[in-house]
């Protein structure tokens, strides 16, 4: 499992393609046992590291490749067996009338230890 301090970078690896619109989001669900329902998977938004909100962008990707997007942990949120959840939102046009809005979820085990 995949171990991270309260209040620290959690460091996220996507494969991005160029030139698609749309967004990743990242959640946090604290609570043990509680992980397969809806609710808790959006409980916590996790805030981009560089300050700009809780979504990327993926219309500034110039080039198709795997980018590490830096997330901030919340300072007060300890737990054994969290959940990081990832929501991919994009838009695959095959021209500029004909779009389709794909919407993904993705999961992963993370452990947030309290800073000592």
């Amino acid at each position: 499992m995949n171990e991270y301090p309260a209040g620290g970078i959690l460091m996220t690896l996507a494969q991005i393609p160029a030139d698609v619109k749309g967004t990743f989001e990242f959640y946090l669900c604290p609570e043990e046992g509680n992980t397969q329902q809806e609710e808790c998977l959006i409980r916590i938004p996790l805030q981009l590291a560089d300050g700009s909100g809780t979504q990327f962008r993926m219309e500034k990707i110039q080039k198709e490749d795997s980018y590490q997007i830096p997330l901030m942990l919340p300072d007060e949120v300890t737990c054994d067996d969290c959940v990081l959840q990832w929501r991919v939102v994009s838009e695959i046009c095959q021209d500029a009338s004909d779009c389709d809005i794909v919407d993904e979820i993705f999961c992963a085990d993370v452990n947030i230890r309290e800073v000592k």
